[in-house]
């Protein structure tokens, strides 16, 4: 494989002209033929004594430029020796003419000086480009890593408030007047090139690789120019640092490129940017995974707990009786305890007790098995409200608990009681469920009815329709001591009082 040359063009700062400034001319826009130079450009000095030196590390070199009818004798010193003697004239031009080269040489550090030696200060003596050979070994292949940007993220100035940002141009650049202002940029690779800016503003500045000599070279020509202003290679493959500091009027940094020396036949794993790129690159990736990924277990814990919720609550509606009104709530109805209690002595349905619909009557139907006679009462009547207004609750009397009686089970000649105002009473839930909790009374023995009692029917008992003062005793129009008690099972009339939402 071929060993790896370099070239670069007259504006790089890595070639110094001496004297600086006038006289040496750069690229004069008033030549005709600067199209037929290398990239446009070159440099030229008519005094004598003027200097073109470039330092170097390889193995070989060439100067190239152009002859001319103006150009004249010139001399190459090498590593401070005199090597060679030459005349650029030619009464026709030729471009791109190689006016001094060396090979074979050691592979170190090496200067090469272009001199002009006409004392008359009649002719010219020019610069195109440089090229060399580098010590890198010939199994290996040189390649340029990942652009690395001027910008604060991807390289430490010393001073932000040292460095400002120049927009001018079609390359923008990070830029300093202060004398000692810095720029830390950090590459892995086996080497690094800096470029920036060549003009009449820049002037001198310093650039140091790890441990390595601290070299100088001199931005300032007579146009500005975006070009190389360092190189070196033949680095260790690893990380490196690369500090350049400001030593004259004014320094501008465009970008940076690592130099890779790789064999060609191994895959390449690295793409040869810096490690601080690289660094910030890893952090975001894996800063933007984990708030990605806690992002989805938050979602998904909370569509479960979510369903969760809608689920119990779906749960709790199914189970969750629902809110009867409390003039729908009922208990069984109660009987004396004995037969011979007043008949005119009815216990109200709870839902008249404590209740906002204490003013309603209390109406329902029930039913009376045919044999039974109910004291106070008829069938299809309706009891007056005025009859239970002194009515009080003599003690000892018990609740009968007994199976509700369907219609279907009735015997055939049982009438049926109704109140005469309302229809059928529906009974909630909590009535059946109370009483199928109750355990069933046993009648006492003293109870046996006779024959007669249940051959005939009972006989309605008149009820006066008039209202019945609360301080005078019932009415003795109501037969109370001759009628027999009821039998346990047996239901009293409901006696709707409408006096009850009065107290």
């Amino acid at each position: 494989m071929p060993l790896y040359n370099i070239t670069i063009d007259d504006i790089s700062a890595l070639i110094e002209y001496t004297p600086a400034g006038r006289p040496w001319t750069d690229s004069p826009t008033s030549d005709q033929e600067l199209h037929n130079y290398w990239d446009g450009t070159y440099h030229s000095s008519d005094r004598f004594g003027a200097r073109a030196s470039f330092r170097f590390q390889g193995t070989a070199v060439w100067l190239y430029a152009a002859k001319r009818s103006r150009h004249g004798p010139f001399e190459i010193l090498l590593d401070g020796q005199k090597v060679y003697d030459g005349d650029g004239y030619s009464a026709s031009p030729l471009y791109d003419q190689v006016m001094y080269n060396a090979t074979d040489l050691a592979p170190t550090w090496h200067n090469l000086t272009c001199i002009n030696s006409d004392p008359t200060n009649q002719t010219f003596t020019e610069v195109d480009y440089i090229r060399w050979t580098t010590v890198m070994p010939e199994t290996l292949a040189e390649s340029l890593g990942t652009t690395i940007p001027y910008s604060p993220n991807n390289m430490s100035y010393s001073s932000l408030s040292a460095w400002t940002e120049d927009a001018v141009g079609s390359n923008p650049s990070m830029a300093t007047t202060t004398d000692g202002a810095s720029v830390n940029i950090t590459f892995n690779g086996n080497g690094i090139e800096l470029y920036g800016r060549t003009g009449p503003s820049f002037g001198w500045f310093s650039a140091q690789v790890d441990e390595l000599e601290e070299l100088r070279f001199n931005a300032n020509s007579e146009q500005t120019h975006n070009t190389l202003l360092f190189r070196q290679d033949n680095l260790t493959s690893g990380s490196h640092n690369l500090i350049v500091t400001n030593r004259g009027t004014r320094l501008a940094i465009t970008s940076a490129k690592p130099i890779l020396w790789r064999d060609p036949n191994e895959p390449s794993s690295d793409n040869g940017s810096d490690n601080h790129t690289t660094n910030i690159g890893l952090i975001v990736g894996v800063v933007v995974g984990v708030v990605v990924g806690l992002s989805a277990i938050a979602f998904i814990l909370l569509f479960v707990l979510r369903r969760r919720r809608r689920k119990q609550r779906d749960n709790d509606l199914r189970v969750r009786p629902s809110n009867e009104p409390a003039f729908l709530d009922a208990t069984p109805f109660e009987l004396p305890a004995s037969p011979n209690e007043r008949a005119s002595s009815i216990q109200p349905p709870s839902s008249t007790r404590n209740s906002k619909y204490r003013n309603e009557s209390s109406q329902g139907s029930f039913e009376v098995p045919h044999h039974l006679a109910v004291p106070g009462s008829s069938t299809g009547g309706s009891s007056d409200p005025a009859t239970s207004t002194n009515a009080s609750r003599i003690g000892g009397k018990s609740r009968y608990s007994a199976e509700p009686t369907s219609r279907d089970e009735l015997p055939e000649g049982v009438a049926v009681i109704r109140d005469s105002d309302a229809g059928p009473i529906l009974l909630p839930p909590a009535y059946s469920t109370a009483t199928e909790a109750r355990a069933p009374v046993e009648l006492p023995e003293s109870f046996n009815p006779s024959t007669s009692s249940f051959a005939s029917p009972a006989v309605p008992t008149p009820v006066s329709s008039a209202p019945i003062s609360s301080t005078h005793p019932p009415s003795p129009s109501i037969p109370i001591s001759n009628t027999p008690g009821l039998p346990p099972g047996a239901a009293s009339p409901i006696v709707p009082n409408s006096n009850l939402g009065k107290r």
